[in-house]
């Protein structure tokens, strides 16, 4: 393969051999680097992904978490959201909050918000939301073995997004869309989904950064061959515009996994 599939280039692209590293195998599979948006992509897409998503694959576990902790989560998220609890706001003040919850209160929307997540997985995050205060949430994924329902009544739907119906405030690609075979399908999909002031907070892992710099293709997020397209700002907002999106806002995140997790 010589064009980009995001941009469409096919002028001086780059070809590298990367191995897969999170289930040992290092089985290698060549990658192309786009010159114009910079973006990674896998060549060749394999016809059964679902071989490198076994059964213990972390999206489709759910951790039991202590009731404390979940109560004490509920006064900081009433704090950052609607601002009425004095236990929230001291709490905050000595602990970190929670990362999903920070992200979805930047986005100005409330309790109320419809809150959609797209690979969901078993439904993780969904459930944090609901303990914070979120009661309108749903998730969807095609890769589930079978739908979900928590007794709360979250549901985890087995399907495409495209198969979804209804209107949301707020759809979640949580460490999502570096998956998908087609990015841009997915982004129109959301784009249907989404009200006329609808939120996408779509988390990435972006190829333009100092650890690619630093150590090429042992960089643990390339993570091959899970990750299909590894973007970049640039191939991210060449993505929104044809959807008719705007990216709004970005929030840089990382951590030092990205580091020690490739060394």
């Amino acid at each position: 393969m010589d064009n980009c599939r995001l941009c469409g280039n096919r002028e001086n692209n780059e070809h590298y051999e990367i191995r897969e590293m999170l289930h040992g195998t290092r089985e290698i599979f060549p990658y192309l680097r786009c010159t114009r948006c910079h973006a990674l992509q896998i060549e060749d897409i394999p016809e059964d992904l679902s071989r490198f998503y076994p059964a213990d694959y972390y999206s489709y576990q759910i951790q039991s978490r202590s009731s404390l902790r979940q109560w004490l989560k509920r006064k900081v998220a009433r704090h950052l959201v609607s601002r009425d609890s004095l236990l929230g706001a001291i709490l905050t003040r000595i602990f970190q909050p929670p990362e999903l919850l920070t992200r979805v209160v930047r986005t100005g929307l409330g309790f109320e918000a419809r809150i959609l997540e797209i690979g969901s997985g078993a439904g993780k995050n969904l459930m944090d939301l609901w303990n914070m205060g979120f009661h309108q949430v749903t998730g969807v994924d095609p890769f589930l073995p079978e739908p979900m329902q928590h007794g709360n009544g979250v549901r985890i739907h087995k399907c495409q997004a495209s198969e979804m119906e209804g209107e949301y405030d707020l759809i979640l690609l949580n460490d999502v869309f570096e998956h998908l075979p087609d990015p841009m399908q997915m982004l129109w999909d959301c784009e249907a989904l989404l009200t006329e002031d609808g939120v996408l907070l779509l988390r990435t892992p972006v190829a333009d950064c100092q650890a690619w710099k630093v150590y090429g293709v042992d960089w643990v997020q390339i993570d091959a061959p899970r990750h299909l397209h590894v973007h970049t700002q640039k191939s991210l907002k060449i993505l929104a515009q044809r959807a008719g999106l705007k990216i709004s806002d970005v929030l840089w995140d990382s951590t030092a996994f990205q580091y020690w997790g490739s060394e």
